[in-house]
């Protein structure tokens, strides 16, 4: 029986993944979690799900803060936790595309030294599952391996960068811990029903969408020539726990990415077509539409933000190779991006149809 530590929870991820994971074959006893003192009413509210979902698991939750020296928490919480933790999964992260860069490498650079501390301590470790992302590439295009991570082509904004940064000092220890790093990609609902904690990133979209869905003609965002990687958040959970548990403590980084990814502009099109029923048609050029975007009333008007036409227009794929070879076998497939989206679509206007009649 295997002991967990998770940053992250009660956030979108975290709770995603210790739902599949406590419904899963893998011998679970405790899962312990580490939740800022905000954020432990919420936290207390979902561990009740968890326990309705598998009761016989033990649940333990500390209020603390990853910036922190010794995370916040008590000699004796830090001592429990280092002895006790087999796998310890890091997600906690601002993900905002909009964030200023000092709360962002403070959560996100500095919060992921504190929990490589943590590892370092952990006598038990069996694995360090970091949640990175596949947009620490930056600026950079073209073919992205997953064994390159350095480059000096900047960033198209902080998240990137902070989140690079903090892959670096999780790579430091790859060669003296067993560490998974976990690249997704831009993480959408589930692929069977839609379901997800969060509209943001390509449901940017269809909030544009329903906004002026009685405009006569909407017309597409820059060239849209750009491959853009969804990936459903059922994938990336099953992914990332068989990864996980791989027997070895070898070290390696996985890109969750779509292997063959759409264009930017075909997703759009998709969107669009199940959403609005019709296709779009003409052109915004990217500089006029980020340019728009700039102004306060325009982004709380269409309910988008300007950095998300950076993702457009930047032309990169990501290379699967360690996550396809390492799920041969898994039965773990990446779905078609035509039968996604219908039910991306769906659940989205389930969730806001009292909004669309208003």
């Amino acid at each position: 029986m295997n002991n967990y530590f998770f940053t992250g929870f009660p956030g979108f991820l975290a709770t995603y993944i210790v739902k599949e994971l406590v419904l899963s074959e893998h011998p679970v006893r405790h899962v312990q979690f580490l939740v800022l003192p905000n954020e432990y009413d919420l936290a207390q509210q979902r561990l009740e799900e968890l326990k309705s979902i598998n009761p016989k698991v033990k649940y333990t939750i500390f209020s603390g803060d990853i910036t922190k020296e010794q995370l916040g928490l008590s000699d004796d919480d830090y001592k429990q936790i280092s002895e006790q933790t087999h796998y310890l999964f890091h997600l906690a992260a601002i993900y905002d595309l909009s964030v200023p860069y000092k709360p962002a490498f403070n959560v996100n650079v500095n919060g992921t030294i504190q929990i490589n501390k943590l590892a370092v301590n952990c006598v038990e470790l069996k694995k360090y599952i970091y949640f990175s992302t596949s947009y620490v590439s930056g600026k950079r295009s073209g073919r992205i391996f997953e064994s390159e991570l350095e480059h000096d082509t900047g960033f198209k904004n902080h998240y990137e960068e902070t989140k690079y940064l903090a892959e670096k000092e999780v790579q430091r220890w790859m060669g003296e811990l067993p560490i998974s790093i976990i690249r997704p990609g831009i993480v959408v609902g589930h692929s069977e029903t839609g379901e997800t904690l969060k509209f943001d990133g390509p449901y940017y979209m269809l909030e544009m969408f329903r906004r002026i869905r009685n405009l006569p003609l909407i017309p597409y965002i820059g060239k849209g020539k750009a491959p853009i990687n969804l990936v459903p958040v059922d994938y990336m959970i099953q992914s990332t726990l068989y990864l996980s548990h791989l027997k070895g403590r070898n070290s390696k980084v996985y890109q969750i990415a779509d292997p063959s990814p759409s264009s930017s502009r075909e997703i759009y099109r998709l969107f669009a077509l199940h959403y609005l029923g019709k296709e779009p048609k003409g052109q915004i050029p990217s500089f006029i539409a980020k340019g728009s975007l700039s102004i306060p009333f325009a982004r709380k008007m269409l309910g988008t933000q300007k950095q998300t036409v950076d993702y457009m227009d930047h032309y990169c794929v990501y290379d699967t190779t360690n996550t396809k070879s390492d799920l041969r076998g898994s039965g773990i497939e990446f779905p078609q991006i035509s039968e996604l989206v219908p039910t991306l679509v769906r659940y989205f206007r389930e969730q806001t149809r009292d909004r669309e009649s208003s």
